[in-house]
This record gives structure tokens, sequence and C-alpha cells, in this order.
């Protein structure tokens, strides 16, 4: 058969209708209409071409097979498809023709899709193209059975896939139910924390028990520290109280007597020599040589505004001269250095004080080179102790 179909191409034979030689071979036939045109393509070509019958049906066998039954038989039919390949493929069948005889082969391999150059073989007179269209025409079909063969192993992956798919899908899924459960375990820990708390009203009254406690604790101190000064005063009051007496029963001559020393007060008053350990005691006089703190400013920084008066006369009490400052400093420093460079000693109560004053005082007492002591306490009885232990 094929022989006699290259012998006809050979020598320029056509068929005895003078229809081209391509519809001629069946097999190439078949390939490119099966590859040209699909189910809505090839019922138009039959209906348009008388075969209405034959387009009924929607099988695409029976309308392939149809369709290459009317392109033997009906000349027309197989001419108008010639005429619509051709100007679908008009680019494919120049570069075609311009092919070498020894480049064939491997230019027509270039193409992916392989009807383009089947076709444009189809179309040239040369017996060399018509060859290589008859084996383009035959690898297709070839190709086309390896597919079939091929598509029950691609199912079986797809399946596969699918499978996976679903096994992933319900992996998520239970991720998700774990990560929901994890988050009400710890909203549940959570509000058991909160409940386990005391609650505000617990809190509170605890709050201001401890508050009590801690404002009963600082009266006590208070309480003893005034009790220490009123001890104090009323053992200067028994020293006044002597003195009086004493003038009661000598009584003062025209000139005013000149005070007596600490010692010469102890011992008429007391009858006993003086102490030589009392040289930090007090008298109160002016003009005792043997007060401690005679000629010497104490500044005093800190401690209670309502008792600076107690605080003055406990350094009077001591011959000294006092200069009082509450320690803060909003206003700036100013004034707080003015009272630290006037003075000879320099005492900072820290209970009722803040950490920029106690800075400032510090840094002046360095550069000015005064004493500088702490006082822990706020009563006016330990301001007097701590004196006499500095002037001792």
């Amino acid at each position: 058969m094929y022989d006699t179909f290259a012998a006809e191409v050979e020598h320029g034979l056509q068929s005895p209708a003078g229809v081209p030689v391509w519809h001629q071979d069946c097999v190439s036939l078949t390939v490119i209409l099966a590859s040209a045109y699909g189910v809505k393509a090839m019922k138009k070509l039959l209906r348009d071409s008388g075969y209405e019958e034959a387009a009924k049906t929607s099988s695409p066998e029976l309308l392939l097979e149809a369709l290459h039954g009317a392109c033997h038989q009906d000349d027309q039919l197989a001419r108008n498809i010639a005429k619509e390949l051709d100007k679908k493929y008009r680019h494919s069948l120049v570069k075609v023709a311009a092919l070498p005889p020894e480049g064939l082969e491997q230019g027509l391999s270039q193409w992916s899709w392989r009807l383009p150059p089947l076709w444009s073989c189809y179309r040239q007179p040369e017996p060399r193209f018509s060859a290589q269209g008859r084996r383009l025409a035959h690898l297709m079909v070839w190709e086309g059975m390896r597919a079939l063969r091929q598509k029950p192993v691609q199912e079986k992956q797809a399946e596969q896939l699918k499978k996976l798919a679903q096994k992933n899908k319900a992996l998520v899924r239970e991720a998700q139910e774990l990560r929901q459960a994890l988050a009400l375990a710890k909203s549940r820990q959570t509000t058991e924390r909160i409940h386990a708390l005391p609650s505000p009203t617990v809190a509170g009254e605890q709050t201001k028990e401890a508050g009590f406690k801690k404002d009963l604790k600082e009266l006590r101190r208070r309480l003893a520290e005034a009790n220490q000064e009123n001890q104090t005063l009323r053992d200067d009051l028994s020293v006044w109280r002597a003195l009086a007496l004493s003038q009661e029963n000598n009584p003062p001559q025209a000139q005013m007597p000149r005070p007596m020393p600490c010692e010469e007060i102890e011992t008429e008053v007391f009858g006993r020599p003086p102490c030589p350990n009392k040289a930090g005691q007090a008298c109160g006089l002016p003009d005792c040589d043997h007060c401690p703190l005679k000629g010497r400013t104490v500044a005093v920084i800190g401690g209670i505004e309502r008792m600076e008066t107690n605080y003055k006369e406990a350094v009077q009490r001591l011959g000294g001269e006092c200069l009082c400052h509450t320690g803060k400093v909003r206003g700036g420093c100013r004034r707080l250095r003015q009272v630290v460079s006037k003075s000879d000693l320099v005492v900072f109560i820290t209970q009722i004080n803040s950490h920029a004053a106690m800075a400032s005082v510090k840094d002046e007492c360095k550069k000015c080179g005064k004493p500088f002591r702490v006082l822990a306490r706020t009563g006016a009885s330990s301001l007097e102790k701590l004196l006499q232990e500095v002037a001792a």
C-alpha cells in the first residue's frame, strides 16, 4: 500500500478525483483529524458537508470514524479541511519548506507539538517530505499509545497523592484541636491561679493591719524619745532648782556675781568634787568655759520641723549656736550649701530626709572640710547625746 502511494507521490500523481494525496493514507488522515479537531469542530464539519445523521452523536470515536470516511468520499470536504489547516499553520509551511534535505529530520524534531510539521510535510510536493510525514504520523500514534499505557500508573500516583492529602488534612485538623486544648488548659490554669489569690478585701485588710503595726511601732519609738527628753529636762530642772535654793540662802550683793562654772556648781550644790569625765556636760550658762560647743556653730539638716526649737535648745545648752535646715532641696541647694559653709559641725538626720540632700551635704562638707555626722533618730536628746560624744 505504502509503496504504491509513494510511487504516485514520486511521479506527482493524484487520486482519480483530483484530490491531494494527503488524505489517502488512513493512518496519517486519522492522526491529522484527531489532533486538529475536537468533538464540536467535527460535528460542525459533518453538518456543513450534509452528514446530519452522523453529526447527531456525541461519541468522539464515532465522529472521528464518520469524518474519516467522509474525507474519502467527499473531495470538497477534504479541500475545505486542507484550506483551513493551511491558513492555521501557514508559518510552519514556510519553515518546513526552507529546511535543507540533510537537516530535515533534525529540523522537524524542534516542534514540541507535532501536528504543524506533520501537515507541512504532507503539503510539500517533494517525496522526502511525504515520507517524513508518514514517520511523524506513526510516531504520534506510538506516543499516544505509550501515554495510554502510563495512564494507570499516573492514576495510581494521583490516588496515592489524594490519600496523602487527606492524611495531611486530618493531621492538620488534629494539630488544631491539640492547640485549642492547650489554650483551654492554660486558660483554666490561669483561672485557678486567680482564684487561689486572696480576695481584694482580705488583701486590703492585711495591708491596713501592716500599716497600723508600723504606725504603732513608730509611736512607741517617739514615746521612748519623749520620755528620754523628759528625763533630761527633769535633771536640768533639779540642777536649776538647787541653784535657786543656794541663791536664796546667799542673797545677791549690789553687784551681780559671776556665774559659777560647771565644776563649782557641782561642788557647791552636790557637795562633791567634779568628775574629770564630766567635761562634756553642760550647765547652761553662756559664759561657762567648760561648755563643749562654746563658740561653735552646729548645722542640723533634716528632722521634724516642729522640733526645730528643741534642736536649737539642745545645741545652746552645750554652748553652741544652731542652724537648722529641713533638707528639702526641690527649690535648689543654694541655702543648704550656705548653712553648711557657715557651720563648724554638720549633723544629718537620715530618718526624715532625702537622698539628694544627703549627697549635696556630703559634697559640700568634703569641699569645705567640715565634720559630718549622721543621726538616725529625730529626738533632741539623741542630738544632744551625739554632740556630747563629738565634743568629748
